[in-house]
């Protein structure tokens, strides 16, 4: 015990190798004991309960075989134990987590066939609890979370599915039950989304809307219960946009965009509070993108403007934080094509000057890419703007890679014939092309 507790303080402290060598100075001890006591139920769980310190030391040390043998010394101890007293729940439900941590390492070892039957075999001690007394079902819904994220990991999706429904068959009961415990609401919510994940897999995307919404009123409450739990109102931010992603596939686009919305508004709640976390940061340039992609699919161009600016905005930061990293650096590149997109489709809806606008915005935070000022002449030349428009068309005339390899002369001269077809013609496109030729 002495051995024990100095190892418990000496592990708080983050001193590993010192607590990793009083345990097995416990050990070695415990070992002698139970070898002399061998009835002795008492010293035999001392005994495991050494086993299971030094194996979560090794596996915080990242010595999963070590830790793996630890683990198998102190399951056999466990079975002998509660092989001696069937009727002792205290050594089965023990018996059952020994079995999730053998199961637990085979996994991180490669090892899945004989994780399972380690998961399997601490589900069958627990279905025989729960039968006993329901209040170990809780127990009982772990068991089958473990199974199926294996069957996840092995792609075997149905019985996935199948294991956690029993899962979440479980967690409802409890829930129904009265189950108020926000760590098990929490983990009824996380049922509800895998559930819901694997049928969009299959493909049935009206029984997984069901399953992401029952969630997602799990999550409203956890939010609404503790309005400063960060890790709740995230959860909840995911809900929405797997509920909305579902809405979508059933063209439900205007239910779709307000859940995205209301996904938003969580996310911008959760940036506020902690401007420095770039997953959330960036999670929210995402939405903003999405609901500007779906605006665009409506007609709502001035709306996708404004989502895709707001992105714009958090992309350019990202980017500026660190000019050295590739992905934020493509994201932003990203939302200024977004925007760049917008723009002919502004024009093509004769909407001009909010087509200057967005291409007046890119150009401002990338002011050397020359492709951005063929869609400011653009929208310069059907404004009405002609000398603005013929100067730009001029100065680039000799620039050649400006996009996929292409010169200036022969992007802006599909773009002319591209807007002929659209049915919009100016007089300064007669003008430059006959200019273009000439240069040649």
């Amino acid at each position: 015990m002495s051995y024990n507790k100095i190892g418990d303080l000496q592990a708080a402290q983050g001193q590993l190798t010192e607590a990793l060598r009083s345990y097995r100075d416990g050990l070695t001890v415990t070992e002698q004991l139970a070898k002399t006591g061998p009835t002795n139920a008492a010293w035999q769980r001392d005994l495991l309960v050494s086993y299971d310190k030094v194996g979560d030391l090794l596996v915080a040390e990242g010595n999963t075989d070590e830790a793996l043998r630890s683990y198998r010394d102190g399951l056999a101890v466990r079975e002998q134990l509660a092989k001696a007293d069937p009727t002792n729940a205290a050594w089965q439900r023990d018996l059952s987590v020994s079995y999730d941590k053998v199961g637990d390492l085979l996994v991180a070892e490669g090892n899945t066939d004989e994780a399972l039957r380690s998961y399997r075999d601490g589900l069958a001690v627990r279905e025989q609890l729960a039968r006993a007394d329901p209040t170990n079902e809780r127990d009982l819904s772990v068991s089958y979370d473990k199974i199926g994220n294996l069957m996840v990991a092995e792609g075997n999706a149905s019985e996935a599915l199948r294991s956690y429904r029993a899962g979440l068959a479980v967690k409802e009961q409890l829930s129904r039950a009265g189950s108020t415990n926000a760590a098990w609401q929490h983990s009824l919510s996380v049922s509800y989304d895998r559930v819901g994940d694997l049928l969009v897999a299959e493909g049935n995307a009206s029984e997984a809307l069901r399953s992401y919404r029952a969630g997602l009123a799990v999550r409203e409450q956890l939010a609404k219960a503790d309005p400063t739990n960060p890790s709740w109102h995230h959860d909840l931010w995911v809900s929405y946009n797997k509920t909305g992603e579902m809405l979508v596939a059933q063209d439900k686009v205007d239910e779709a965009l307000k859940s995205f919305r209301d996904g938003v508004a969580v996310g911008k709640q959760l940036v506020k509070i902690d401007p420095t976390n770039t997953r959330w940061r960036r999670d929210l340039w995402a939405s903003y993108n999405k609901i500007g992609e779906m605006l665009v699919a409506q007609g709502k161009l001035d709306e996708a403007l404004n989502s895709y600016r707001d992105g714009l905005a958090i992309a350019e930061r990202l980017a500026a934080d660190d000019p050295t990293d590739a992905e934020r650096w493509r994201n932003f590149q990203f939302s200024i094509g977004r925007i760049g997109d917008l723009t002919i489709s502004l024009v093509l809806a004769r909407d001009f000057a909010m087509a200057l606008e967005a291409a007046d915005l890119i150009h401002s935070v990338s002011p050397d890419t020359v492709l951005l000022q063929m869609y400011r002449a653009r929208a310069l030349m059907f404004l009405g703007r002609v000398e603005e428009a013929r100067t730009l068309y001029a100065r680039y005339q000799r620039e050649k890679n400006v996009q996929n390899w292409k010169p200036w002369v022969a992007l802006v001269l599909e773009d002319f014939a591209a807007l002929r077809k659209a049915g919009l013609a100016h007089p300064l496109m007669d003008e430059i092309e006959k200019r273009f030729r000439v240069g040649r």
